[in-house]
C-alpha cells in the first residue's frame, strides 16, 4: 500500500506465471520479460519487469493514504450529534475514519441548519490526514426588557431572523445558531 505494507487482503499476479494474495514466489527464466500486477481498493497497478539474478523482489505499489473526517462547532468541539461525510466513500456522526482511500482529491461535507459546509483536501500516497469541516456557530440569549430594564413577563413570540431564522414563544437562553448578524423581534 501507500504506507509500504504488504497487503495480504491483495491479490497480486505474475501474468501467465502464478498469482497470490499480498506475495506471490515463483521461478522464472533470467532474462525474460515477465508482468506483475496488484489490486487493492479498486485500482490496479501494473509493472513490467525482467528476470535477473538468483533472487529478485518487484515491489508493487498501490498508491493509498488514509483521511479521517471531523465536523467541528464555532467553540471547537466535534459535533457527535452533526453528520459528517466523506463524499462517495464513508459516512457518519462527528467523525468517521480513518479510512483507507487511494491518493488524490475528496470533499467532507455536514448539512446542518438547512446548509451545506465543505472542505476538500488533496491527499498524496502514504499521507493520513485529518480534515476538519468548521461550521461557525455562536450561542443567542435574548432577554426582554421595558424601558426602565426591568424583564417584561410575558411575551406572545420572539422571531429572530438572520443566518439562522427562528420562532420562539418565549425569549430563548443559550440556543446554538450560525454565526452572524440577527435581528430580534418581540411581540
Amino acid at each position: 500500500d501507500g504506507f509500504g505494507n504488504v497487503r495480504q487482503d491483495w491479490p497480486i499476479v505474475i501474468e501467465n506465471v502464478a498469482s497470490g494474495m499480498g506475495r506471490v514466489e515463483a521461478e522464472v527464466v533470467e532474462g525474460q520479460r515477465y508482468v506483475a500486477r496488484a489490486t487493492g481498493l479498486g485500482f490496479t497497478n501494473t509493472t513490467a519487469f525482467e528476470a535477473r539474478g538468483p533472487q529478485m523482489v518487484v515491489t508493487i505499489r498501490i498508491p493509498t493514504a488514509k483521511l479521517t473526517a471531523q465536523v467541528v462547532d464555532g467553540f471547537g468541539s466535534v459535533r457527535g450529534d452533526w453528520p459528517v461525510e466523506v463524499i462517495g466513500i464513508a459516512s457518519g456522526r462527528g467523525a468517521v475514519g480513518p479510512v483507507e482511500v487511494l491518493a488524490g482529491q475528496y470533499t467532507v461535507r455536514t448539512s446542518v441548519f438547512g446548509k451545506d459546509f465543505t472542505q476538500t483536501v488533496t491527499l498524496r500516497a502514504g499521507e493520513a490526514q485529518t480534515v476538519v469541516v468548521h461550521v461557525p456557530t455562536a450561542r443567542l440569549s435574548v432577554e426582554v426588557v421595558d424601558e426602565g430594564g426591568a424583564p417584561v413577563g410575558q411575551v406572545e413570540s420572539v422571531e429572530v431572523s438572520g443566518p439562522t431564522p427562528l420562532t420562539f414563544a418565549a425569549p430563548p437562553k443559550d440556543v446554538e445558531v450560525l454565526a452572524g448578524q440577527y435581528t430580534v423581534k418581540v411581540k
